[in-house]
């Protein structure tokens, strides 16, 4: 036999390393016509099969000649991983993707791509091979949120400038987003737009997010209208008993009401008081409110030193007049005899003695008059008699002083002849008869009233 053929039988080969499969076996072979076989494994067959990876060797013996090799198992570290269960939103597309390392793809679906597009739930199955030829399958369930409703919104009709607006979202089970004009944006459940502006006009829009699912947009409109500024024009002062004219503008307005219960944008023929309108326009109302004032000043004077004076003294006339409104500018005084002066404050002196009317009128600013008549007395000294007669004719039957009946509280003392003091009278008036005295002489002191004028003499009795 050559020598070469013998060298062939005696040598060993394991044919290299190999790659198992998970959950497969591979064969390795020492070959045939061998005299013995002694794996690492133990095994003493020209053939052994392994589950696991590892380094493996053989030695065998042929006529004597002993040859070994080696050859190492090694799992297949290819990975396919469809990530973990996913839920979208009601028919949005996802993409699954069992990676490119692999040779060929099988979907339950039946498609043979190594990405699958789908928009239903389902299971979904893939097995892919890779290079060495060992299948791996993965599974991934994808779930499916329904798309929340839109938010349905109640918006109120009109919206007035000032307004306080609550916008409450219904249907809601998610988290709301709001959007609108000027940047405005909020993740509030409702929004409160206190005292409401015509720059929050505009498009808005709201939607809501559930389980990461958008709703579709609710788009609306908010209009601001501006308030209506009705103005109240007329006549705010008036002399009592005068009437006023009052017109409301800036219309035209959907509706007009005022206070007194008139409908129309003026009103005649008013008196003093305090006039509103409520005014409507789109929905819109506003107020103004007028007063008028009945501007009657009330004429007074003070009369100084008194209002009973003797004849020759002077008289001072001064304005005390109460106004409302507007300042008075004519002052005019009539003395009741024929003499006229002019001015807040006037002296003047009676040529004779009597009662006078002092007519006192007074024009404001707005034209309005007021007049008040104060009587003034102008007199002698007082006339003290020197006799009178109490004999029940009713002539000179009282001592009467001429005049003193403007002096209260005067005081009289009379005396006999002997200084007896036979009668007295803190509020002496005219009404001592005599009484039982004789007819005589007698003597008086008599001080009038507050003055500080003390007159005395003798006085006559007579009875005759």
């Amino acid at each position: 036999m050559p020598l070469w053929l013998l060298s062939d039988f005696a040598s060993t080969n394991l044919g290299g390393n190999r790659i198992i499969c998970s959950n497969d076996s591979v064969e390795l072979d020492a070959g045939p016509n061998k005299d013995s076989y002694l794996w690492s494994t133990g095994a003493t067959t020209q053939t052994i099969t392994v589950t696991e990876p590892g380094i493996y060797y053989v030695n065998t013996i042929k006529d004597g000649c002993e040859a070994s090799d080696t050859a190492t198992v090694i799992d297949d570290l290819s990975v396919i991983d469809l990530g973990p269960d996913v839920s979208v939103c009601g028919g949005t597309p996802v993409t699954l993707n069992a990676g490119s390392s692999f040779i060929n793809y099988s979907w339950n679906g039946g498609s043979t791509d190594s990405t699958l597009t789908v928009t239903q739930a389902g299971t979904y199955i893939v097995e892919a091979e890779s290079l060495s030829g060992c299948i791996f399958k993965d599974t991934i369930v994808v779930g499916e949120f329904p798309i929340p409703e839109i938010p349905q919104l109640e918006i109120p009709d009109p919206i007035c400038e000032f307004d306080d607006i609550l916008l409450s979202p219904t249907r809601v089970t998610g988290d709301i987003f709001w959007s609108g004009p000027q940047g405005f944006n909020s993740e509030e459940p409702e929004i409160n737009l206190e005292s409401i502006s015509t720059s929050n006009s505009g498009s808005y829009q709201l939607y809501q997010v559930e389980n990461n699912c958008p709703s579709d947009t609710l788009n609306f409109t908010l209009t601001v209208q501006e308030l209506p500024q009705p103005e109240i024009i007329g006549d705010t002062i008036i002399c009592e008993g005068e009437t006023s004219a009052l017109v409301v503008l800036n219309g035209p307005y959907d509706s007009v009401t005022w206070n007194t219960g008139s409908t129309e944008t003026f009103l005649e023929d008013i008196p003093s008081g305090t006039y509103s309108v409520e005014v409507v326009s789109g929905g819109c109302s506003a107020v103004d409110t007028l007063v008028v004032i009945a501007d009657e000043p009330v004429a007074q004077f003070v009369v100084t030193p008194d209002t009973l004076v003797f004849l020759g003294t002077e008289f001072q006339f001064a304005d005390s007049s109460d106004t409302i409104a507007t300042g008075l500018v004519n002052y005019y005084w009539d003395f009741d005899n024929g003499d006229f002066a002019e001015g807040s404050f006037v002296s003047y002196t009676y040529p004779d003695t009597g009662e006078y009317a002092v007519v006192y009128t007074v024009v404001n600013e707005n034209g309005c008059v007021d007049t008040v008549i104060s009587n003034v007395y102008v007199i002698r000294d007082i006339i003290v008699p020197n006799a009178f007669s109490p004999n029940g004719d009713g002539i000179n039957d009282f001592f009467v002083v001429k005049y003193l009946e403007i002096y209260p509280n005067s005081y009289l003392v009379i005396y006999n002849r002997w200084g007896n003091r036979i009668y007295e009278n803190s509020n002496y008036q005219n009404d001592w008869d005599g009484e039982d005295f004789p007819s005589g002489t007698y003597f008086f002191m008599l001080q009038p009233g507050t003055t500080n004028q003390t007159f005395k003499g003798s006085l006559f009795l007579s009875r005759e």
